[in-house]
């Protein structure tokens, strides 16, 4: 990419042709954890989702998630409880038969406090009849963290065994990736 794209900047380049430029050299790559952004509204390989085409930016992306609140509200799920986080990595919720997660980034709170959160949550979904996972928008994060979603329902630690739906993306990449995979 070095080559072709080299000679095209110089002291004159301005920001806007800085910026086209560098957004062409990463293109091809295609890599999940690459993305160039002014706005921070595309979640890394996101721009090259589909899902990006319906939500290209964070006001849509937050539209879409008081639409989904609203229809939980309407199916009788609770409140959602927030993760108490720097940046909003999800919550739950739960009906009278069902539990929702919702995740969207794996990280922004010291691992024993989503732990701690974690286990409010498994309290509330243990006579569920099955949960919701929801990373549809989950830009990833620190393994450790899917970590510790993945033991609350594992057949191993016996917390929640029953049916699980999975809800992921195009906007799902890294350690949602690694959590989908599992």
């Amino acid at each position: 990419q070095y080559k072709p794209y080299r000679p095209l900047i110089t002291e004159n380049t301005t920001d806007d042709k800085l910026f086209d430029n560098l957004n062409e050299m990463v293109i091809p790559l295609r890599d999940g954890h690459i993305a160039i952004s002014k706005t921070g509204d595309l979640p890394a390989s996101a721009k090259y989702s589909a899902f990006h085409q319906q939500f290209p930016t964070k006001d849509s992306v937050n539209l879409l998630r008081t639409v989904i609140a609203k229809n939980l509200s309407e199916l009788g799920f609770s409140n959602f409880v927030k993760f108490k986080s720097t940046f909003p990595i999800g919550g739950f919720s739960s009906s009278e038969q069902y539990g929702y997660l919702q995740l969207n980034g794996f990280g922004g709170i010291p691992l024993k406090e989503f732990e701690k959160q974690l286990d409010e949550m498994s309290a509330r979904f243990k006579d569920k009849k099955a949960v919701i996972i929801d990373i549809r928008i989950n830009g990833g994060g620190e393994p450790a963290f899917v970590e510790a979603v993945v033991k609350r329902f594992s057949f191993e630690t016996n917390i929640f065994t029953k049916p699980l739906v999975l809800l992921t993306s195009g906007a799902s990449i890294s350690a949602a990736d690694h959590l989908s995979l599992i």
